[in-house]
């Protein structure tokens, strides 16, 4: 007997759609807990998991044979209750959902609170690109306005991370964002760039002392 060979990649699901999960609850589940195998393997000591509010299945409605509907949770990421509940009914299909038996829901659900990671804080604003900064400081001198400290409002997409906030008024933030804030892939093309004003101006009058000789 030959042994068995798998073929194709190993798939990293271990559980069932949420759908087969919540049709055979009582009351599809309301109350209960499930969570996704792929956040408990990325981050296993910080739980990840659904608390059921409102199922709303529509039950005349079917795509490739699925079960189609709202469901509404409250959704713990990586150990912080999120502010507002999710709908997360277009993505009940995979079938990574495990249900969390009710004599294990207290110790799933307060494990890993002692390592929990600190949010990242944003700032508010950034500094403006050099080109936009010096069109800025000649519309300022045009209109005999002397002021070089320009503040650009930041505005961010925090879909799918939940651990960055934006700091409040009076708060530091831990990540600042400036003009020089990625790195790039061959610095040394960059060697010899001229990234602000006063170098500029310290070249221009280098070459122009360079010239008058």
């Amino acid at each position: 007997m030959s042994p068995i060979q798998y073929i194709g990649k190993k798939s990293t699901n271990f559980g069932k759609p949420l759908w087969e999960i919540l049709m055979n609850l009582k009351d599809f589940g309301k109350g209960r807990f499930v969570q996704q195998t792929k956040y408990t393997t990325n981050y296993p000591d910080e739980p990840t998991y659904y608390k059921i509010i409102c199922v709303e299945p529509h039950s005349i409605e079917y795509r490739l044979g699925r079960m189609v509907g709202n469901i509404w949770v409250e959704t713990t990421f990586r150990g912080r209750k999120l502010d507002e509940p999710l709908n997360i009914g277009s993505v009940s299909f995979h079938d990574d959902y495990q249900l969390i038996h009710k004599h294990e829901e207290e110790s799933f659900c307060n494990r890993g609170k002692a390592h929990l990671k600190p949010l990242n804080i944003l700032p508010r604003t950034g500094t403006f690109p050099p080109l936009w900064k010096e069109l800025l400081l000649r519309q300022q001198n045009k209109a005999n306005i002397f002021n070089k400290s320009f503040e650009l409002p930041l505005v961010y997409n925090f879909k799918g991370n939940y651990l960055k906030q934006v700091a409040a008024e009076d708060e530091e933030p831990t990540i600042k964002i400036t003009t020089e804030h990625t790195r790039p892939r061959h610095p040394e093309l960059y060697k010899n760039v001229i990234s602000n004003r006063d170098a500029a101006l310290k070249v221009y009058e280098k070459y122009k002392v360079q010239k008058n000789r």
